[in-house]
């Protein structure tokens, strides 16, 4: 799917398939499906995921967590598949563990999802308020993320403590988050207890994705999706309701094998296995 510069998507993460139709109607591009209860990156359920796919009009685009991890693991894989058995667009991880493990974690994790569905697309996610030592900072991100053949990045708050994610990085440091997931053809995503004065200061940084839950939920993050609260957000980024289903019906099925710039994604997945 093609980058157009200078609009934002936004992503409305839903805990079950009941909270996707207010998503939709107050003009959400993506909705994403978490288990809040579990964590900043909650992994729900498979019989969740299935239910939201099945409840989202096939023209919208779905992400679903993976969870965080350090490194590679079989509970990792099995979610992974599961999520492109399903038709799921995007695959999001936390990535906790050092460089080292890092990168072949993504290699992996690229390549399981690849056998599964071609279609489905990686987004390595990094933390802006870590207090691990050896978690990836995310300036290095999207360099190793471009190299272990994913396709996204995002950065986001580990703590939600009601600080943003202006709160821990100004303006002038994401700018550059943004500008090195560009140079290194990738989508890239925002998140971080953003409200709609953070997504209005975002905006100039014209960033692919931004990312909400707690701002569109009436009683906090715990609560559930209202419509309104989308909308107001919505039109915050300049977004349409029909935008993604008009982006991804008009791009030819041929078409959608290739990442940024022309970058065939199955090309990139070969170049990412080690030789």
């Amino acid at each position: 799917m093609a980058r157009i510069y200078g609009i934002m998507r936004l992503l409305v993460s839903v805990m079950d398939p009941g909270e996707v139709g207010a998503a939709l109607a107050g003009g959400a591009d993506i909705v994403d499906v978490k288990d809040p209860t579990a964590g900043p990156l909650g992994a729900p359920a498979p019989h969740v995921i299935r239910a939201v796919r099945a409840a989202l009009p096939r023209p919208y685009l779905m992400s679903a967590a993976l969870g965080d991890a350090i490194q590679f693991s079989d509970s990792l894989a099995g979610s992974a598949r599961d999520a492109a058995k399903n038709q799921v667009d995007f695959v999001k991880v936390g990535l906790v563990g050092g460089r080292r493990y890092a990168e072949e974690l993504l290699r992996r994790l690229v390549d399981v999802t690849g056998e599964v569905n071609p279609e489905t697309r990686v987004v390595a996610l990094a933390y802006a308020d870590s207090r691990r030592d050896i978690s990836v900072s995310p300036f290095s991100l999207p360099g190793l993320a471009a190299a272990a053949g994913a396709h996204a990045v995002m950065l986001d708050t580990e703590h939600k403590d009601g600080i943003s994610l202006l709160g821990h990085l100004q303006e002038s440091r994401l700018a550059q988050f943004v500008a090195l997931g560009r140079a290194a053809g990738l989508w890239v995503g925002l998140a971080g207890s953003l409200g709609l004065p953070e997504i209005e200061r975002l905006r100039e940084l014209e960033p692919d994705v931004v990312g909400v839950r707690r701002a569109v939920c009436r009683d906090g993050r715990g609560g559930r999706v209202d419509a309104a609260l989308v909308r107001r957000l919505a039109h915050a980024t300049r977004c349409h309701t029909a935008f993604s289903a008009v982006t991804d019906s008009t791009v030819e099925p041929e078409q959608k094998r290739f990442g940024e710039a022309g970058v065939d994604v199955r090309a990139r997945r070969a170049r990412s296995r080690p030789g």
